[in-house]
């Protein structure tokens, strides 16, 4: 008998393109605010699916939110939730590994990218990605 743990999909094999969006602090930042940097406020994660449509997941305080976009509003989407802030690029395969203990913004994105360090700010997530896992800044175009 074959479980889902005990052997990889060819789905989970094939990479996929993430968008991981950082965003800076805003206004209604809780207590946390002062352990992160203001220019890495909250990060979230857009999947490109095959067929060009986009899903969100934005993990809130207390709400996971997904919401599905179609492609034509993938240009106005990533130029509106990275407003003030950075997007990377991510091309690898789909992840969900377990995070460890806390789940916040920065371990549900970990765990869609299937990321399983020891990170607790945007800013630690985004300088990760960048020299270990080789992501590329999104271009706006």
């Amino acid at each position: 008998m074959t479980t889902a743990y005990s052997q990889p999909s060819q789905a989970k094999q094939q990479s996929s393109r993430f968008y991981v969006v950082f965003q800076p602090c805003g206004s209604t930042a809780g207590w946390w605010k002062y352990f992160i940097d203001n220019n890495f406020g909250h990060t979230l994660i857009v999947k490109e699916e095959d067929n060009g449509n986009l899903i969100v997941l934005d993990r809130h305080q207390d709400i996971l939110e997904i919401t599905a976009y179609p492609k034509t509003q993938k240009q106005t989407l990533l130029n509106t939730l990275g407003k003030g802030g950075r997007i990377l690029v991510v091309d690898r395969p789909l992840g969900f590994k377990s995070p460890w203990g806390l789940f916040l913004c920065v371990q549900s994105v970990m765990a869609v990218l299937g990321i399983n360090d020891f990170l607790l700010t945007p800013k630690q997530l985004y300088k990760r990605l960048i020299y270990k896992y080789k992501a590329r800044s999104y271009d706006n175009g």
